[in-house]
């Protein structure tokens, strides 16, 4: 993620917020030598890819909150990775939800 809110912010938010739009945030593509066709850069997944990593992540949370309900103490493992796992959730849903 290029902006992060702690407070839980959106990432477009922030961006209208400070008068920035996402393509603000990376440099211009260069023009196309005269004769040459344009390319089409290559994001860097799909968004069956991203839904697919999404899915893994959240499946990983179902299990974490399984064994909290369940009345099971977290290791600093567990806990640890449920970080990773909302950080990665949040990080594909802007992904996802920027995408079209």
């Amino acid at each position: 993620m290029l902006l992060k809110c702690w407070a839980g912010c959106d990432t477009h938010d922030i961006l209208q917020r400070i008068g920035l739009r996402f393509e603000d945030l990376f440099p211009p593509r260069a023009a196309p030598l005269h004769g040459q066709p344009r390319t089409r850069e290559r994001r860097p997944f799909t968004t069956g890819e991203a839904v697919r990593a999404l899915e893994r992540e959240l499946i990983c949370v179902w299990v974490i909150l399984r064994d909290v309900c369940l009345g099971k103490a977290l290791s600093d493992q567990d806990r640890a990775r449920a970080g990773l796992a909302r950080e990665r959730c949040l990080a594909l849903i802007d992904a996802l939800r920027y995408a079209a």
